[in-house]
């Protein structure tokens, strides 16, 4: 059973998370029987503008404290900011995962050690926070849904581009002189309404 995370107010939050992986993190007998097929959080920040994502974190994995050295770089209020915790992940991965095999194999995913090898692999992503059975803070993912809608825009955008393109040509411009109104080619005007559903059903 998934319980929403608590203390925090909003439903959305940007973390750091990682697959599980029982050879790395480990299991007992009160984890969660799905753990494994979950993203397993590292950290939480608060968000305040694209250039100031601060050092106040909210870690729920004690075991992670190694992640990052107490000595490294910090930032004005004394934590270490989420790029310098990113950058560090990633070297303990390459330093303490990547040349063990038995810590690159997973349970259930075959291609484990290309994805932990993948240079995104760590990164801030936008997520659900929330608790299983066994205690353990996982993320539901929502970064793609973002990367969707970004796709979705730039081809609205090209429409509209076009679409603008034709409205300046002469013949176009004395059409609606004339009749009050645009060639049916460039009459309607894509806009950001309905661009995901007319995306899904191009797609069926």
């Amino acid at each position: 059973m998934l319980d929403i995370a608590r203390d925090y107010k909003n439903r959305f939050q940007i973390v750091l998370c990682e697959l599980h992986n029982p050879q790395i993190h480990g299991v007992n007998n009160d984890s969660d029987p799905d753990i494994s097929s979950h993203y397993l959080i590292h950290s939480r920040y608060k968000y305040n503008s694209p250039y100031d994502i601060s050092g106040e974190y909210d870690n729920d994995n004690d075991n992670h404290d190694n992640y990052y050295d107490s000595d490294s770089s910090d930032d004005e209020e004394g934590d270490p900011n989420i790029f310098e915790i990113i950058s560090e992940f990633k070297r303990h991965l390459r330093r303490d995962i990547l040349p063990y095999n038995r810590l690159t194999r997973h349970p259930f995913i075959r291609n484990y050690e290309t994805i932990i090898s993948n240079e995104n692999y760590i990164k801030a992503e936008i997520a659900e926070c929330v608790y299983l059975s066994g205690d353990e803070c996982v993320a539901i993912l929502k970064t793609f849904w973002l990367r969707i809608v970004q796709r979705a825009w730039r081809r609205v955008f090209q429409e509209r581009k076009q679409i603008i393109a034709r409205r300046m040509r002469p013949d176009a411009l004395s059409h609606r002189e004339i009749m009050g109104k645009w060639p049916t080619s460039c009459s309607r005007l894509p806009s950001i309404h309905g661009m995901l559903l007319k995306k899904t059903v191009a797609s069926l």
